[in-house]
């Protein structure tokens, strides 16, 4: 190929081979020769520019889309402008553009043209201020934008990517502090390559999504929740009422393009109910002796097991507590449990508490009492025939002795102890003392008091005997009546 004209050619090759060809011809006006493959001859075109054309600048993209941008006098007088025109790949030069203000100076234009067949132009404006225009495949220039810092008396230089970005690099500043700025442009906005949101949650219990995205100059999130409420963030948690909730993202890059997903449903369920704390309600004490007796109450322990003891002492701080046990989920049932050394004649506050899942609670405070004072001392032994036999009890008014209803048995425990069991139908008994000894008499072996388990009811009085089950034994009691009247009996029994 031989040219005729001015100097200046400039040249660009696709990967394909296709090669674009530009010079000054004939009043310098610039004139393009394209080869189709790197066999073919090379066919020169019809001039793109007017008369005077200077400073030329060629690009080719990958594709074989080219761009040569050049300047030009005027219109305006004294006026410098930048031109451009683009050739697509396989097709012809356009029409030129101008793309710099009229009425300026602008000097030393340089192109890129991107993967995409995205055009940036730059240049230098009044030998000054570094510019550029960007023209999108297919589209027209946009306009002039001065880059950011900039102070030069070079040319910015461009270069594009395969995804139509760029970049311009100039200088900021003179002498020893100039600098070199590198200003970028956002072709494409960002891709969205997952997310993460899950279809369901609790009330009250923070749902957990992330994104993840790309952009080669960076991008922010920004979430709707679907309840109003919005969050910024690559990952981010947030708390629902109950219901459906429609989450978006928006990924945004500082170019200001944006990419959206969803709506992707999230379903919260009611966050389940707390655990209640269990029902406690104390009791009434029996089998009340001089230092052991037996605590009732009820536990309703609910959805979970409850652990459950009573708390005993001489003042409502209590003090002592029985060992911790465990009942089970359910209705109310009927807990008890026996305490023992207590002081004789004492009054103890005792209540039943309760802790589960739901809490620990305490039932009302209840007080006992427990006997005291010596026992009874035992009858005369009969003085001789005719004499009343040994059986249900006498009553002594005075110097008067009659059959009574006092009735006294003995019995073992669950404990394993024996127990002396009174009981009458001729009044409510006050107080029971028992007192157990050796068929011939001789020392005590046990004693002990004790007050009902209820009006009426009967009395058990824990014994702590020396003996062995099946001895014969000689059992004397006396009960105190409501009413003043003291009831006694003696029996021969043998040990359960």
């Amino acid at each position: 190929m031989a040219a005729s004209g001015g100097p200046d050619p400039r040249v660009g090759m696709s990967d394909g081979g296709e090669t674009v060809v530009v010079w000054k011809g004939a009043s310098n006006r610039l004139v393009p020769a394209i080869r189709a493959t790197t066999t073919a001859p090379f066919v020169t075109d019809a001039p793109i520019s007017d008369t005077g054309a200077a400073l030329p600048a060629l690009a080719t993209a990958p594709d074989g889309t080219t761009t040569v941008a050049w300047t030009t006098l005027g219109p305006a007088p004294g006026a410098i402008r930048v031109h451009a025109a683009t050739r697509p790949a396989g097709g012809a030069f356009g029409g030129a553009d101008a793309i710099s203000a009229d009425g300026e100076t602008a000097s030393g234009p340089a192109v890129a043209v991107g993967g995409t067949g995205t055009s940036i132009v730059g240049w230098t404006l009044n030998l000054t201020t570094p510019q550029a225009a960007v023209r999108p495949a297919g589209g027209a220039y946009g306009p002039a934008v001065s880059l950011p810092a900039g102070f030069t008396f070079t040319t910015a230089a461009v270069a594009a990517d395969g995804a139509g970005n760029g970049l311009a690099a100039y200088t900021d500043g003179v002498g020893a502090g100039t600098k070199v700025v590198v200003a970028g442009y956002d072709a494409v906005a960002p891709v969205i390559d997952a997310l993460h949101v899950p279809a369901a949650g609790t009330a009250g219990t923070p749902v957990a999504m992330s994104v993840d995205a790309f952009d080669e100059w960076g991008w922010t999130a920004t979430w709707d929740f679907g309840d109003g409420a919005t969050a910024t963030g690559a990952s981010v948690a947030h708390v629902y009422e109950p219901g459906d909730h429609a989450v978006t993202v928006t990924v945004t890059d500082p170019a200001g393009q944006t990419a959206t997903a969803g709506p992707v449903t999230v379903r919260v369920a009611a966050a389940p109910l707390a655990p209640a704390a269990p029902q406690v309600e104390t009791g009434a004490a029996t089998d009340v002796a001089a230092t052991t007796a037996r605590l009732h109450g009820r536990v309703a322990a609910g959805a979970a097991p409850a652990d459950w003891w009573f708390e005993i002492g001489p003042t409502t701080a209590y003090g002592s507590r029985t060992p911790a046990r465990v009942e089970v989920a359910g209705g109310s049932q009927h807990v008890a449990a026996d305490v023992g050394g207590l002081t004789p004649g004492t009054t103890y506050h005792y209540r039943l508490v309760a802790r589960g899942p739901g809490g620990e609670v305490a039932g009302e405070d209840r007080t006992l009492t427990t006997a005291g004072g010596p026992a009874p001392p035992l009858p005369p032994p009969a003085a001789g025939p005719g004499a009343p036999a040994a059986g249900p009890g006498t009553a002594t008014s005075g110097s008067e002795t009659r059959t009574s209803g006092l009735r006294v048995r003995l019995a073992r425990g669950r404990d394993g102890d024996v127990r002396a069991v009174c009981a009458t139908r001729r009044g409510r008994i006050v107080v029971c003392r028992v007192r157990v000894e050796r068929p011939r008499g001789g020392a005590a072996l046990g004693r002990g008091a004790a007050r009902p388990e209820r009006p009426r009811g009967r009395v058990v009085v824990p014994l702590a005997l020396g003996a062995r089950a099946g001895d014969r034994v000689r059992v004397a009691a006396t009960a105190r009546l409501r009413d003043g009247r003291v009831l006694r009996a003696q029996a021969t029994r043998r040990l359960p």
